[in-house]
């Protein structure tokens, strides 16, 4: 069970090494800071947060689906 938790952190670390990386003006933008797994998810549900930043290492124990509708 608990090589099973490595393998699904490391897919989801993975996942974030191949999204591509965006300058953005932080006085145009509202960014949402988070610094533990609990704030991360919290944010990707808010429907008001549309950025996240990772200000510390998080670990994430729960499953789920990131999707976005931003049209680049």
């Amino acid at each position: 069970m608990r090589s099973l938790k490595k393998i699904m952190m490391m897919v989801l670390v993975g996942a974030f090494a191949f999204v591509p990386m965006v300058s953005v003006d932080a006085a145009e933008t509202d960014i949402k800071q988070v610094s533990t797994g609990e704030e991360f998810l919290a944010a990707i549900k808010d429907e008001n947060v549309t950025n996240i930043e990772l200000t510390d290492d998080i670990e994430i124990t729960e499953r789920g689906v990131i999707t976005t509708t931003k049209k680049y």
